[in-house]
């Protein structure tokens, strides 16, 4: 009988041991139980400037009133479950349209506003506020490496936009609004051809989508300069251009060549060059060169 109790106290004491240990391991297993929160990212709207550290580029916020490079548009915290180790870049280029607001992103008809000239890049939290992966991420925007004084986010009164921050032309090449210019981008569109379109002559095909596209456009130019008459009795005149661009499809079941327009909507100068942007100009002069 006593062999018998000792043997069960023996058999006792092991699986307490093992239930100690096995607690134990469970807490390694779970480092962050207890632990203060992580910290959190830059809060939706701050204005920032990037920053290269030595867990990757990462942010400092500032005031919006001073000049900045970018502004967060996604935050998110260490255990947000859509938050991935790295963000991507072109995940956070998906982001900003909403972030700008209505006035500079919505659509009219086949067009959708892109008058400002943006980038996204992701940064995340610096060594001090993370470990290894586990940290915040964010998504910021920026201008291209301007620097600028303004907040993007649902920004309605236009002509606080800087010219820096618009997509101005002079022939094909892309160039600040700041810069002298002969054309400004409101919008832009795009679709692949049908087989009609395909069978019609190259003149022909371009002339029937500039006159479909060309009353939305007319309307946009209006709607964004901020007055009734966006030819400024005949000093501008609003155009559609259209490219070409030809796709070879990849998947077996569908080899052959696809052709695609883009067109893009702008309002121009007819003979002088500016060097401003009309983006809510209202009444005010021009700027000419």
């Amino acid at each position: 009988m006593e062999r018998r109790l000792a043997g069960v106290l023996v058999l006792l004491v092991g699986l307490s041991c093992v239930l100690i240990v096995s607690g134990l391991l469970r807490h390694q297993v779970h480092p962050t139980a207890g632990r203060a929160p992580m910290p959190a990212p830059p809060a939706v709207g701050s204005c920032v400037d990037l920053v290269d550290a030595d867990a990757g580029r990462t942010t400092a916020v500032v005031d919006c009133a001073a000049p900045h490079e970018g502004e967060v548009v996604v935050a998110l915290d260490a255990d947000d479950p859509h938050r991935a180790p790295q963000a991507t870049s072109g995940r956070c280029t998906e982001a900003v349209p909403a972030y700008l607001g209505a006035a500079l992103s919505h659509e009219r008809g086949e067009w959708t506003v892109s008058a400002v000239s943006f980038g996204a890049v992701a940064v995340n939290a610096p060594l001090g506020q993370s470990i290894g992966d586990y940290g915040w991420s964010a998504c910021v925007l920026t201008a291209h490496g301007t620097r600028y004084q303004v907040s993007l986010h649902d920004l309605t009164a236009l002509d606080l936009l800087p010219a820096e921050l618009g997509t101005c032309f002079d022939g094909p090449s892309p160039k600040s609004c700041a810069d002298p210019h002969e054309s400004q981008q409101l919008a832009t569109a795009g679709a692949y051809l049908d087989a009609a379109q395909r069978a019609q002559a190259s003149d022909e095909r371009t002339a029937a989508l500039i006159a479909a596209l060309h009353p939305d456009c007319d309307a946009l130019a209006a709607e964004l300069a901020g007055t009734v008459d966006p030819t400024y009795s005949g000093a501008l005149t609003v155009r559609v251009r259209i490219d070409y661009i030809s796709q070879t499809l990849v998947p077996s079941f569908a080899r052959g060549q696809v052709v695609a327009y883009r067109a893009r909507c702008l309002l121009a100068s007819a003979d002088r060059q500016l060097v401003g942007s009309v983006l809510g100009l209202g009444d005010r002069p021009l700027p000419f060169a």
